[in-house]
């Protein structure tokens, strides 16, 4: 990884943290887990293509968020202008914990509860031979000005070049596309006389990434396109936590599912969820000073409470720069990917793809591994 301290320098990196030994996993609920994300990826899939279910679900959200309203005006431009690439491409990931509220470590005790669904994953999972037959046409990796993460997404690059050397891989921001893209007359995304026959995004998932309208411009730009898009409009709005919390009430799963006993697999993972929250966490008592800020305000409604998930912690030896090595008490959080490939119409690839493990402080709210908060691990399955 590049440094926070240099992050635009090519001569000083440093490496990822990570924790010295595997961490403990029950088997039973990764391979539960590693199970259901094939019928995550069919609903989420249907959820992506049901413009009236996204609008009735987000309209209290767009009124006092902006990010999202801004992607709602991207998605309903392109969606009245008529979709022009009708092929979806879905590289997924469900996070999960491991939730033990009454402190017990026993295998029977700890039960697998979702946190998120990531329309905006990490990995290119199984998708690297899809790309074989991308011959004249580029591979675009959009990412940040100045890219901490780089060396994750370059060895997603070599994966491609490993498949078929003649695919050629291009890295820009989206500073880039809004200074020099164009679209044709047939809708090829062009950057720098360059067809992009995919968009791999990495970038434009928070506000910060928009530095103007002209980014947003850029970014409708890439969605009127007939790139294939990862993720496109309609899968990053169907990835909002306002999403996973209608999809949690009475009915809802089984109404995109693919049959009954998906939806059973599904509705085991998730976790208690109220309608106060859309976008950024807030954790413990902080909750009560937000809520009687906001207690008379409309921007209420775009908060989500999601159910306080208690994992059984453990023993680890975090590997972090700068930091002594010492045993610490820790917690887990498992990723499990997804790919899909498909119309609204028919699913061609649907697969479970990979794991990771991410563990940090057990007093510890926030995490992620780029952000500085969590660790690289791997599972010891139990």
């Amino acid at each position: 990884m590049r440094t926070r301290e240099k992050p635009a320098s090519t001569e000083v990196v440093t490496y990822a943290p990570f924790v010295l030994l595997p961490s403990p996993v029950p088997r039973q609920m990764f391979e539960k887990a590693q199970a259901v994300q094939t019928d995550f990826n069919v609903m989420m899939h249907r959820v992506a293509h049901d413009y009236d279910f996204l609008k009735e679900c987000l309209a209290s959200t767009i009124k006092v968020d902006n990010f999202t309203g801004h992607m709602w005006q991207i998605y309903e431009r392109v969606y009245k202008e008529g979709i022009v690439q009708p092929i979806c491409l879905a590289i997924n990931r469900s996070d999960y914990m491991f939730d033990s509220p009454l402190g017990e470590s026993s295998r029977s005790q700890v039960h697998l509860r979702q946190i998120e669904f990531n329309t905006m994953a990490s990995s290119f999972g199984g998708l690297s031979q899809k790309l074989a037959d991308l011959h004249s046409a580029a591979v675009l990796f959009l990412i940040l000005p100045i890219e901490g993460n780089i060396y994750d997404q370059r060895w997603l690059e070599y994966g491609i070049k490993a498949i078929n050397p003649n695919i050629k891989v291009i890295r820009r921001s989206i500073q880039d596309l809004a200074n020099r893209a164009v679209l044709s007359e047939d809708k090829c995304l062009l950057i720098d006389d360059v067809e992009v026959a995919i968009a791999y995004q990495r970038t434009c998932y928070i506000p910060e990434h928009f530095e103007s309208e002209k980014d947003w411009d850029a970014r409708l730009l890439v969605e009127r396109s007939r790139a294939i898009k990862c993720p496109n409009i309609a899968y990053h709005l169907a990835g909002t936590k306002k999403v996973q919390q209608v999809l949690a009430e009475p009915g809802m799963v089984q109404r995109f599912a693919s049959s009954p006993e998906a939806a059973a697999r599904i509705i085991d993972t998730f976790a208690k969820l109220l309608q106060l929250r859309q976008s950024n966490n807030t954790y413990g008592e902080d909750i009560v000073k937000v809520l009687n800020e906001i207690k008379d305000t409309d921007e209420r409604t775009a908060y989500i409470l999601m159910e306080r998930i208690s994992p059984p912690p453990h023993r680890n030896y975090p590997i972090r720069v700068d930091t002594p090595v010492s045993l610490q008490l820790l917690i887990s959080e498992l990723g499990i990917y997804g790919t899909l490939v498909g119309t609204k119409d028919k699913v061609t690839l649907n697969e479970q793809t990979g794991h990771n493990l991410r563990t940090k402080a057990v007093d510890m709210n926030e995490g992620g591994v780029a952000t500085g908060y969590s660790s690289l691990d791997s599972p010891f399955l139990v």
